[in-house]
């Protein structure tokens, strides 16, 4: 799905759980938790979840890193929408894929008590477990995204992402990752994906752009932050408070 009905969400920065709470309110369709750039604890990010949840939102975890036990720290708490970063080749898509899925198809330790299977209450649990988890590739590097068809058709990744502030350091825009160069870029890296059959999501600091980024064929999109919204806010609310007659 692409253009208007595509799915919309945002960022979560400021790592709090009633900030979380607040953002699933508003209608957006999922929340990224970012543990990427934002130093939150796993303890954290599981009452940030819950609290996404409980108001009937998809919260996705951006994790920091590759390393497996994360991974299935994740996966076993019921956070099973992984965006993982700087997947740069094929061989590493696989690697994380095969920690999200249990053996025969994968390498992901077994435990009878989770979060994720109901506390031991959900019996078609593991044998739904893959089924339900969604893996979101992020392409960050020159490298990745030469390397985008062969990533996508990784067995185990369900959709791509394209991070434009990673890839403004490509186009020699660092720092402004709506750029013409970097928007180009992310819209070539779009219509390849389109035809390789894979959804492909990005990120923009503004509507207009996130809405041109649907037009032009992203499968989903996220437009700004919690954090973002919130000092929008403050500073036009400064501006006008001050700009009015005395």
């Amino acid at each position: 799905m692409s253009g208007p009905d595509a799915p919309l969400g945002t960022w979560l920065m400021s790592g709090s759980p009633d900030l979380a709470e607040a953002m699933a309110c508003r209608g957006f369709d999922f929340l990224v938790i970012d543990m990427e750039h934002v130093p939150i604890t796993v303890e954290t990010v599981l009452h940030m979840a819950r609290a996404v949840q409980s108001r009937g939102v998809a919260p996705v975890v951006r994790l920091p890193d590759h390393d497996p036990a994360r991974i299935r720290w994740m996966m076993d708490a019921g956070l099973d929408a992984l965006m993982v970063p700087m997947i740069d080749t094929p061989d590493q898509a696989r690697a994380v894929a095969a920690v999200m899925d249990y053996p025969p198809g994968g390498v992901r330790g077994f435990a009878a008590m989770l979060r994720a299977n109901g506390y031991g209450a959900d019996p078609d649990y593991v044998a739904q477990a893959r089924a339900r988890a969604c893996l979101i590739a992020q392409l960050e590097t020159p490298s990745a995204l030469t390397a985008l068809e062969d990533v996508a058709a990784v067995d185990g990744v369900d959709a791509l992402f394209v991070g434009p502030g990673d890839i403004s350091a490509t186009t020699g825009e660092i720092g402004n990752p709506t750029g013409d160069a970097t928007l180009a870029r992310i819209r070539a890296a779009v219509e390849r994906a389109g035809r390789a059959g894979v959804p492909i999501g990005t990120v923009m600091p503004r509507p207009d752009l996130a809405a041109a980024m649907l037009g032009a064929g992203c499968g989903f999109a996220a437009v700004a932050s919690d954090m973002g919204f919130a000092a929008a806010g403050a500073a036009a609310a400064l501006r006008a408070v001050r700009a009015a007659p005395a």
